[in-house]
C-alpha cells in the first residue's frame, strides 16, 4: 500500500500515508505487528496486537527480542542465583513481573524487563532452551549468548 500513489480518496489516501510512516519506523512496526499472546511477529496487524501496544506502559515495549535478550544479558548478575554455573530461574522472572514499579530506578528496570519477557512466552521458551533438548525453567549465560548469536 505504502507504493500506492495518492488518489483523491481522503480515506484511501491517510491509509496509504500511514502505510509509508510505518515503514519509516521499522522499530514501531515490529512492536505493533507483535502477536499479543505469544508475543511474536507474525506479519499481520491485528486490532487486538495494536489495542495491546497501545495499551501497555512498558518502557521496552519497542523493544526487539535480541535487545531484550541483551538487556537480559546486561542485567543477568542482578538477577541469576546459585553457584557455577549461575542462571536465572524463569520463577524469578515470573515473581518479579508480577510486581508494581517501586520508584526505584534499578529495581523497576527489571520489573519491565521481567513483564516485557513474560509477555513473549515464545522468546522466554527459547532462552530457557535454545534448541528445545533441555528445558529446565533456568536461563544461562550460555543460552542468552546463543540465543544472542541466532538473532543476528
Amino acid at each position: 500500500m505504502a507504493n500506492q500513489a495518492l488518489t483523491g480518496d481522503s480515506v484511501k489516501d491517510a491509509n496509504i500515508r500511514l502505510a509509508r510512516d510505518l515503514l519509516q519506523h521499522p522499530g514501531l512496526l515490529a512492536a505493533l505487528d507483535r502477536n499479543g499472546k505469544t508475543g511474536t511477529e507474525d506479519g499481520h496487524l491485528t486490532k487486538a496486537d495494536i489495542k495491546s501496544f497501545i495499551r501497555s506502559d512498558n518502557p521496552l515495549k519497542l523493544h526487539s527480542d535480541k535487545q531484550l535478550a541483551q538487556e537480559l544479558l546486561d542485567q543477568f548478575g542482578k538477577l541469576a542465583t546459585g553457584y557455577f554455573p549461575r542462571s536465572i530461574k524463569l520463577g524469578k522472572l515470573d515473581k518479579l513481573a508480577m510486581q508494581q514499579p517501586t520508584g526505584n530506578a534499578s529495581q523497576d528496570a527489571l520489573i519491565h524487563l521481567a513483564k516485557e519477557l513474560m509477555a513473549r512466552p515464545e522468546l522466554k521458551a527459547a532462552m530457557d532452551n535454545l534448541f528445545q533438548s533441555k528445558r529446565d525453567d533456568m536461563i544461562s549465560r550460555r543460552e542468552l549468548q546463543m540465543l544472542l548469536k541466532v538473532l543476528g
